[in-house]
């Protein structure tokens, strides 16, 4: 920033020739990227202030997926670059300038985050990394580009393959494969490449060495932007033009599995139908944050019924084996609570690379019968949206090859880094310094109580890890994804911002000051018995699904009736008797 003739000045700084191109496009809709490192974040910090100085008055807004995404790759650098120039709004998350233009910075996880684009005009928006996000967001933040000012009316995203929104953007930027409402002429893409960086390919030369190292397909999408190379997606199998078939009339004989994974942060359960030949069929799902379990189980067993209402005959449902863990207080476990609700479960193996290579076996493109094309052994009704979207998402672990990763956040680990201090009955303990099981203080919804803990182990050796400030003065460092207790239950990091408030055990409620990227780390993960939670120093209420692993297990080796694991009710009532028997 400076001063020249008394007017305030600033440096947006110089852009390469393809940023030239993304800068100049007057589409209406602009793709730009396909590749590593081609700038994507940076010419987005250059348009949107240079709109805003241009068009006085003008509405704008940057979109990614989280907010800590935002605040590391958008909020902190344009505070420098703006100091000055315009002032930052944090309750409103927005750069207000002083001729009235504004950017605003808004956060798309999922689809309960799409509802707050209705009703909303912008002139322009930015998603950058749109991959990211799916197709129903996009068409959700489209619809608010308009307005009667004479204002441009643009959407520009910045992609790489890869992710939940690739087929979408392929289609529309790559393929160029258009519905009848959608008109070519409103769409273009610019590729940018690494070489095409030329400020990164002067300060770290090495870095095209990395991505010329990597396996060929990978090679191939990372560095030369292939839409059709890209394996870093765990399912790679996963076709939706194969695997996605539209809703039919089951007939009532096809045999009928459930498989569940549950804790107080998410409920998952998945309906499977198995036909005549052995193919097999999720016409139904279930994913719902916040339920105790007797909802739960009265949720499942409404839901289970045929279509014409009766209740279905179910003939197991798999569940992961955390759920027999029992507590040290009451001799409970979720799965009698399940139980007592009309829904008995299934012990499923927790292995996990068995489980995926299961799940890859079962949707693993095979000819059709007819001779014609392809099929797979197992296919997903189009209603159950959630599969899909995690199918697609989901990518291979850095560390474990054979395995999925613990990110992101949609379907996978939550977790802390090590120096986390969390409350036990012998006082206050770093995650790193305890033993792998033991008892914790949790918290039930109205009074700190005392909870059995295990499985403390490291879920990842390298994950990004962001640091949350409350006005307790503690700092807890974790994964984007890792769930708080808020005044409207649990939300993961990724859905809260600075100014929300956090529960505090101790009573009341704790706000937040910040969250910032912290770097990458080890990160730990426990299972806290029936409450699923645990407290740290200050307070804070903090939580620790995989349920089509487990169904694809259990369905390639069928468990037979007398496998099924005894709620602890039925285990009594066999005791009794046979304590009968031996008295006679």
């Amino acid at each position: 920033m400076g001063e020249v003739n008394g007017a305030i000045t600033i440096n947006l700084g110089e852009p390469q020739p393809k940023q030239i191109e993304f800068l100049e496009a007057t589409a209406r809709y602009v793709g730009y990227g396909g590749a590593r490192a081609g700038g994507k974040s940076w010419v987005v910090r250059f348009k949107a202030p240079l709109m805003s100085l241009v068009y006085p008055g003008i509405r704008q807004m940057i979109v990614r997926r989280s907010y800590p995404e935002l605040n590391e790759n958008h909020i902190i650098p344009l505070k420098k670059l703006l100091k000055g120039v315009a002032k930052y709004n944090d309750k409103e998350k927005s750069f207000i300038f002083d001729n009235g233009s504004r950017i605003k910075f808004s956060y798309c996880a999922n689809e309960g985050d799409e509802l707050q684009y209705n009703g909303q005009e912008w002139d322009i928006a930015y998603l950058d990394e749109a991959q990211q996000l799916s197709e129903s967001a996009f068409n959700a933040i489209k619809a608010t580009i308009r307005g009667v000012n004479e204002f441009p009316k643009r959407l520009y995203a910045t992609a790489n393959p890869g992710g939940v929104g690739m087929a979408w953007y392929r289609r529309l930027f790559i393929e160029r494969d258009f519905k009848k409402d959608e008109n070519p002429d409103d769409y273009v893409f610019i590729q940018a490449l690494v070489t095409d960086n030329q400020a990164l390919m002067e300060s770290d030369p090495d870095y095209i060495k990395q991505l010329e190292s990597l396996p060929p397909a990978q090679r191939a999408a990372w560095r030369y932007g292939d839409w059709y190379s890209y394996e870093g997606r765990f399912f790679s199998e996963f076709r939706a033009d194969i695997h996605v078939i539209e809703p039919f009339p089951l007939p009532k004989h096809y045999r009928r599995y459930r498989a569940l994974d549950y804790g107080l942060d998410m409920l998952a359960v998945l309906w499977m139908a198995v036909d005549d030949m052995g193919n097999e069929y999720i016409y139904r799902e279930l994913h719902l944050p916040n339920v105790i379990a007797p909802d739960a189980a009265k949720m499942i067993a409404e839901m289970s019924v045929y279509d014409d209402g009766t209740p279905e005959q179910i003939e197991s449902t798999f569940a992961p084996p955390d759920l027999w863990s029992r507590t040290k207080d009451s001799g409970r476990c979720i799965a009698d609570l399940f139980a007592e609700g009309g829904v008995r479960f299934t012990k499923a193996s927790a292995e996990r690379i068995n489980g995926w290579m299961m799940v890859k076996d079962h949707i693993k493109p095979i000819p059709s019968i007819d001779g014609e094309g392809e099929s797979s052994r197992l296919k997903i009704f189009r209603t159950c949206n959630t599969l899909i979207k995690n199918l697609q998402l989901l990518e291979f672990d850095d560390k474990r090859p054979s395995d999925a990763s613990t990110e992101p956040h949609e379907i996978t680990h939550i977790c802390l880094t090590g120096d986390t201090v969390i409350r036990t009955p012998r006082g206050n303990k770093r995650l790193d310094e305890m033993n792998r099981s033991g008892v914790i203080y949790a918290y039930d919804g109205e009074k700190i109580i005392e909870a059995e803990y295990d499985h403390l182990c490291i879920t990842s050796q390298n994950s990004a890890v962001y640091a949350l400030e409350t006005d307790t003065g503690e700092v807890i460092r974790c994964t984007e994804n890792h769930p708080f207790l808020t005044e409207t239950g649990y939300k993961p990091l990724y859905d809260l911002a600075p100014g929300d408030l956090l529960v505090n055990a101790d009573g009341g409620y704790s706000e937040i000051l910040r969250i910032d990227y912290a770097g990458r780390e080890a990160v730990y993960n426990l299972s806290v018995d029936d409450y699923s939670n645990f407290i740290t120093a200050s307070g804070i209420v903090t939580h620790n699904c995989d349920a089509l692993r487990y169904m694809c297990v259990m369905r390639t080796l069928p468990a037979k009736p007398e496998q099924r694991e005894m709620t602890r009710a039925e285990w009594l009532a066999k005791a009794k008797n046979k304590a009968i028997r031996g008295r006679r």
